[in-house]
């Protein structure tokens, strides 16, 4: 909403403050010793409702540019898959192991990154060009390592 009144500045404050905020809920819960089984769950949950919403943001504010659209559609696809495996777990109370693999924080790190530049940068800068395709690559990946623990979950669970 911020973008569609104008205020760029204002929206890169919101997105940082979001990022900075998450970093420092993580930081100090261990810092502290203060984690939880809930907090484990609901951490990563927020985060992809967050990048998602950015993404599906700058989608429609840039006029639903086919790269945002393959970046936007694919991200929430791979973060949907990834909630209903982790709701499966809990219902049947398997262990699958989500836990986040350094991929998948860089891939994070990178598509936030790319966020925050697309409101600093011209929309055809190099830059811009590079990344957008390394994100949906990287997320891609991402998807894959994810497939492929929940697959072998499942095959262990039906043995």
């Amino acid at each position: 909403m911020l973008l569609q009144c104008g205020f760029h500045c204002a929206t890169l404050i919101v997105l940082v403050a979001c990022a900075a905020s998450d970093f420092l809920d993580g930081y100090l819960a261990r810092r502290f010793g203060v984690e939880s089984r809930f907090g484990a769950i609901l951490d990563p949950v927020a985060d992809k409702v967050f990048l998602n919403c950015a993404i599906w943001g700058l989608v429609i504010y840039l006029g639903w540019s086919l790269e945002w659209l393959v970046i936007a559609v694919i991200l929430t696809l791979r973060d949907l898959a990834l909630l209903v495996v982790g709701g499966i777990s809990i219902v049947t109370k398997r262990s699958i192991n989500m836990q986040p693999v350094l991929l998948s924080k860089a891939c994070t790190a990178l598509v936030f990154t790319l966020c925050v530049l697309t409101l600093i940068l011209d929309y055809s800068s190099l830059l811009l060009r590079i990344l957008r395709p390394l994100c949906i690559v990287c997320i891609c990946l991402t998807a894959a390592v994810y497939a492929r623990r929940g697959y072998n979950a499942l095959v262990r669970a039906a043995a």
